[in-house]
């Protein structure tokens, strides 16, 4: 510290006469002196310079958390930023658990129709389904068809002359109407279609057995048939044959369910057929259930009285040959005489004015028919005469001599019954005696022991006749006779009071679309209804007046909709049906003859909910008719 001071106090001094020596060895430090007393404040310097920044210093630990603070006063909000950028989608989130269902909205209005779209293109045929399980035992089949007519009874003798008859009432309506259907389906039926279910066979003029209708009452005739097919199955064509000649024809060669219908009007004499057939081999794809889809119908329309055999109307076991074999004292040329001139003078009788040849002459003898002249024309129609009183039935044929009988022996005195003893062995059986004269009854004997029974003899020779017993009870009434030779002219009968014909008909048809009604169809149009029979409000027929009734609906279905079946009902049982599935419009009918009683009721309705597609407009696509052909 001494040579710091030194060289401190004067360096010039010391620069300029010497050099520094060799440095001497520090002394120790000297003890700390006594404080001083303090010195006067000095003036405040001036504030220096900012001195440099020094170098950032490392980051020191965190300290440990302070107390928190009194939240501070909200600030003011700042301005929005910008909407910032899209970030990346995340991944999706697992499915949130059902929230608790909302109130429901109110109902929004009615949105504005949207326009119709194009039909589609028709699918591919799908594949054919497996066979159902078998069902349960069905209910009991209907009653099995009528047998067959027996043979017609022989020829019996001519009564007497009967006492005159009361007024006589209006004569019987000629009758001849029959519906068979096929109510399970017949496969593919060949020759005569023999329908299995009989509905209707008023007459008995069709053959169950055969198939075939038998003309014995000739007129004009009304028949129809309905044909029907499957889906997916071959063609169906069926003809109506007359006399093995075919008349009209039907057919379908649709891929879908499909019926088909055809009428015709024949013209028909004694003996005359008329049947059903499929059109070939290759068209006999028919089909049938208990709905009765083919059917076949027919009826009488106009009888004809002019159609003369021999100029006397007869049925075919009923011809002259068989009138002239009758036996009478008057021969066989003057029963032919009298039977063809009696017709003639009833023919031109009828021709002539009635009025003026009952009020001016009587009949005079007939005289020998001449040849028949060529037709004429058909006049006018006349005036109806009055109904004459019923003729005399004519006196009975004498009857013819009973063969040879042999001599009746006379019977022995009956002797008084003895006990009875033991049975001998059997002899031979020797000739019959004559009987003995019948005796006194004696006294019952004590019955003896039954004996052993004796061999069988042999049979002996037939014994004469005895004489005629007592007559039987009545028997059954046999069939009907030929009809016998004309009797003489009756007198003239009071003049009758005018009756009222009985009537009733109608039809209805839907002339707006039904849509797809359901139970009874109820038609919105009725076109006819003579009686007031048909209740517009049910839809049924009610039956007023017994008798025969021939019905007939058709259906229609259009473009692009459902199926159409209808079927027509009796008391709530089916009757016939017809059905169709095309995909283009298509109308399909059927008819059926029923025999109806006061009371019965006969509607259409549809098969179900699937076969309820109806089209119809002002055009009168589908209808329903019926009328009373024949009243019982």
């Amino acid at each position: 510290m001494v040579i710091q001071s030194a060289a401190q106090a004067e360096p010039e001094a010391c620069n300029s006469c010497c050099s520094a020596g060799v440095p001497g060895i520090p002394g120790h430090n000297g003890n700390p002196g006594a404080i001083g007393p303090q010195g006067i404040n000095g003036e405040k310097g001036m504030k220096g310079e900012y001195g440099e920044q020094g170098t950032k210093g490392e980051q020191g630990s965190n300290g440990i958390d302070g107390i928190p603070g009194k939240l501070g006063p909200q600030g003011i909000n700042g301005e929005r930023g910008m909407k910032g950028e899209y970030g990346e989608q995340g991944t999706k989130g697992e499915q949130g658990s059902n929230g608790i269902d909302g109130i429901p909205g109110k109902l929004g209005n009615n949105g504005i129709n949207g326009e119709r779209g194009m039909k589609g293109e028709y699918g591919l045929k799908g594949e054919q389904g497996l066979n159902g399980e078998h069902g349960m035992k069905g209910d009991r089949g209907p009653k099995g068809p009528r047998g067959s007519i027996g043979l017609r009874g022989s020829i019996g003798l001519r009564g007497s002359i009967g006492a005159k008859g009361e007024k006589g009432e209006q004569t019987n309506i000629t009758k001849s109407a029959f519906t068979v259907a096929f109510k399970r389906s017949p496969g593919r039926a060949t020759g005569p279609l023999k329908y299995d279910t009989t509905i209707t066979n008023v007459g008995s003029h069709y053959n169950t057995k055969t198939g075939k209708f038998v003309c014995e009452i000739p007129g004009i005739y009304v028949f129809q048939v309905t044909s029907t097919k499957y889906s997916g199955t071959g063609i169906v064509g069926t003809t109506m044959i007359r006399n093995g000649h075919r008349q009209v024809s039907t057919q379908t060669h649709s891929d879908t369910f499909s019926s088909v219908s055809t009428m015709v009007i024949l013209d028909l004499v004694v003996g005359d057929e008329v049947w059903t057939q499929p059109l070939s081999l290759q068209h006999n794809y028919y089909y049938s259930s208990s709905y009765g889809y083919c059917s076949f119908s027919g009826f009488l329309l106009y009888p004809s009285y002019n159609k003369l055999e021999g100029n006397i109307q007869f049925t075919d076991q009923q011809k002259i040959p068989n009138i002239l074999e009758i036996k009478s004292d008057l021969g066989f040329n003057m029963i032919f005489a009298i039977s063809i001139v009696y017709i003639m003078v009833i023919q031109s009788a009828a021709q002539a004015e009635p009025e003026a040849c009952n009020s001016c002459c009587s009949s005079g003898v007939p005289g020998i028919p001449g040849h028949h002249g060529n037709p004429g024309t058909i006049g006018p129609q006349g005036i109806n005469g009055e109904k004459g009183m019923k003729g005399e039935y004519g006196e009975q044929g004498m009857k013819g001599e009973k063969g040879l009988e042999g001599e009746q022996g006379m019977n022995g005195e009956q002797g008084m019954k003895g006990e009875q003893g033991m049975n001998g062995q059997q002899g031979t059986k020797g000739e019959q005696g004559m009987n003995g004269e019948k005796g006194l009854e004696g006294e019952q004997g004590m019955n003896g022991e039954q004996g052993m029974k004796g061999e069988q003899g042999l049979k002996g020779d037939n014994g004469k006749n005895g004489l005629d017993g007592i007559p039987g009870k009545l028997g059954p009434q046999g069939p009907r006779g030929p009809i016998g030779l004309p009797g003489a002219i009756g007198a003239k009968g009071e003049k009758g009071e005018q009756t009222n014909i009985t009537k009733s008909a109608f039809t209805v048809a839907f002339k707006t679309n039904p849509g797809r009604p359901t139970g009874p169809l109820k038609y919105d149009t009725t076109i006819t209804n003579v009686g007031s029979h048909y209740n517009t409000e049910t839809g049924k027929f009610v039956c007023e007046i017994p008798g025969v009734y021939v019905f007939q609906v058709t259906s229609a279905k259009v473009t692009g909709t459902g199926r159409v079946g209808t079927a027509m009902m009796r008391n709530g049982n089916r009757q016939v049906s017809t059905r169709t599935e095309s995909d283009t419009f298509s109308s399909v009918s059927t008819m059926v003859i029923l025999d109806l009683v006061v009371g019965d009721e006969v509607w259409t309705q549809t098969l179900g909910s699937l076969y309820n597609y109806y089209y119809s407009n002002s055009n009168g696509y589908c209808s329903f008719s019926g009328f009373l052909l024949y009243p019982s």
